[in-house]
């Protein structure tokens, strides 16, 4: 075992090597293109976060070829006050970016601007800018972000506001993994209204936002280079209630799906009546064709934010219906996509009756999943802790 690999070991609790729990499943993890996916780590003080996932991650990445490591939102849950977020996501940050380094892909949260649950009258108290919020998540990272500075000259910010909006703006972005051949591409959920300078300006707030982000996904997915794998990931795709795709996301799903087939797809804006936002993203439908697609078409989506494990799998049926259905471990048609939640990492979270039991000084302490892209197209959710591996099958 190599000085690293020892180091982190040392400090992870020998319970994670009882019966060569930790080192048999790094060795279960298929051939192909893997990264770890973390979902709603939500540290709170008491109740929250174990902290002990980015140890475990320094270990599987000295003992193996797994780097990348994405986040999938909310680092925080509600902080008194803003200095005291800005505390907590610096030092989660810090707690991750110590063993990931430039590896490091975040996803913004509805938590992390601090204003989720707020009564109105107090988010002043409680809200961070987004400027702030992206030099803390986003700063470390080389990507590549929408440049939206002339798409929004007609609204005539200045200054200040201005910037404000250009920086929610770059909470979307793409990396490539050039090494592996792979494009991350990270969508943003939104946050609620209130102080939310989307929502000011295009009347649309949480997961509606997407909308706003329609044709630039499409332009993303359109100059993947040849033969790349993608990963799309996002914080807010799904239900609570009924574990399904919000409207907006389902539309958005039918662009992967046909990302996949590289065919033409038809793409409503379910917000057409919004005033605010056509004058964006025109009202009606778009059409998008993916049939000069370079990519391979291989594709794994993450989501987090609903705190338990969910599969949804959504296709065109044979009338031409785009259908949303639990999976169910069958084999994907050809316009078939599968969204992937990740339970939450925080063993404060898990009182759901949906959650499998995180137990302290155990090895379900902690979740997340280590995410392959088998070289034929599947692809495996490896779990780490807390719950159990995940198929998507393409074949």
């Amino acid at each position: 075992m190599n000085e690293l690999a020892e180091y982190y070991k040392s400090r992870i609790g020998e319970y994670w090597f009882e019966n060569g729990y930790l080192d048999k499943k790094i060795a279960s993890i298929p051939k192909g293109k893997s990264f770890i996916f973390l979902a709603d780590p939500h540290r709170r003080e008491g109740i929250g976060n174990l902290m002990r996932s980015s140890d475990i991650i320094g270990y599987i990445r000295a003992v193996s070829d797994v780097k990348k490591v994405i986040i999938g939102g909310d680092f925080l849950g509600r902080e008194r006050f803003t200095h005291h977020a800005v505390f907590e996501l610096e030092d989660n940050m810090r707690s991750f970016l110590d063993v990931v380094g430039e590896d490091l892909l975040v996803v913004m949260g509805n938590h992390d601007l601090n204003t989720a649950n707020v009564p109105v009258e107090l988010y002043k108290e409680h809200i961070l800018p987004f400027r702030e919020v992206e030099r803390i998540l986003m700063s470390h990272m080389d990507r590549v972000c929408e440049d939206v500075s002339q798409k929004i000259a007609y609204l005539g910010l200045k200054g200040d506001e201005r910037e404000e909006l250009l920086s929610a703006s770059r909470l979307h972005f793409y990396i490539d993994d050039n090494d592996q051949k792979l494009r991350y591409i990270m969508l943003d959920t939104g946050v609620p209204p209130i102080g939310n300078c989307v929502a000011d300006n295009f009347g649309v707030s949480y997961y509606n936002e997407l909308i706003l982000q329609y044709d630039w996904l499409y332009d993303t997915l359109m100059s993947t280079p040849k033969d790349y794998d993608v990963v799309v990931s996002a914080h807010h795709f799904i239900y609570h209630e009924k574990n399904d795709v919000f409207p907006v996301v389902s539309e958005l799903c039918k662009m992967l799906s046909a990302f996949r087939a590289k065919g033409k797809v038809v793409v409503n804006n379910l917000k057409s009546d919004n005033e605010q936002l056509t004058k964006y993203y025109a009202a009606g439908e778009h059409e998008y064709d993916f049939s000069a697609c370079r990519a391979s078409g291989k594709l794994a989506v993450l989501t987090a934010d609903v705190h338990w494990d969910v599969q949804r799998y959504l296709y065109f049926d044979e009338n031409g219906r785009y259908v949303s259905k639990p999976y169910e471990g069958e084999v994907l048609s050809d316009t078939g996509i599968v969204v992937n939640v990740t339970q939450s990492d925080a063993f404060g979270c898990t009182y759901y009756e949906q959650c499998y039991k995180m137990t302290a000084d155990t090895n379900t302490e902690q979740c997340f999943d280590i995410v392959t892209i088998c070289d034929d197209g599947n692809v495996r959710l490896t779990r780490i802790g807390a719950g159990i591996d995940r198929f998507v099958k393409v074949k």
